[in-house]
């Protein structure tokens, strides 16, 4: 599907872990920034052109806009969203529906995951949201993280499965 080699992904914290839902927050500002500069970095020194997020609240938002920014910019990058399943955002407020909806439309391909060969299943929301993480990663070449460091939940297990797949793993810190 994707040359793996130019591909990077991200995974990072929903918003109780990160700087709360109101992505106006100068916090998110900070951490948008931060990634558009790892965006362009991973295109100039590594000829990195695919990012994929996972759509979800939380960095996947950030880090989509981010890649936005950078194709604003002029840079031929590809924005790729890798939805576990079609109505995750079933249970999210108005405004986070609309800017999901933005990214859908914006986005360069759209990737259900639980209907790709090999990612499919009838798992409960939680799995799908750790399959959706395994495809990513088995289709990237790098990953870029906001992580706390904290040794449980659906980021840190991301960053170990990156790290039994011998990715390369980019902390943008938060």
């Amino acid at each position: 599907m994707f040359n793996i080699d130019n591909t990077c992904c991200f995974t990072g914290h929903r918003p109780n872990k990160l700087y709360g839902y109101d992505l106006k927050n100068k916090n998110y500002q900070v951490l948008a920034h931060k990634l558009a500069r790892i965006i362009y970095n991973l295109y100039t020194k590594y000829s990195v052109d695919n990012f994929i997020t996972g759509g979800a609240l939380g960095l996947d938002t950030v880090a989509f806009f981010a890649v936005e920014y950078v194709k604003s910019k002029g840079y031929p990058v590809k924005n790729i969203l890798a939805v576990p399943f079609k109505g995750q955002e079933g249970r999210w407020n108005a405004e986070s529906v609309d800017r999901y909806n933005r990214m859908l439309k914006l986005a360069d391909k759209v990737i259900y995951v639980d209907t790709v060969d090999g990612y499919t299943g009838n798992y409960n929301i939680a799995k799908k949201l750790d399959i959706r993480n395994h495809y990513m990663v088995d289709n990237s070449k790098f990953v870029v993280t906001a992580y706390d460091g904290s040794k449980k939940g659906g980021t840190y297990n991301c960053i170990k499965y990156a790290e039994s797949h011998h990715k390369k793993i980019i902390n943008a810190g938060i």
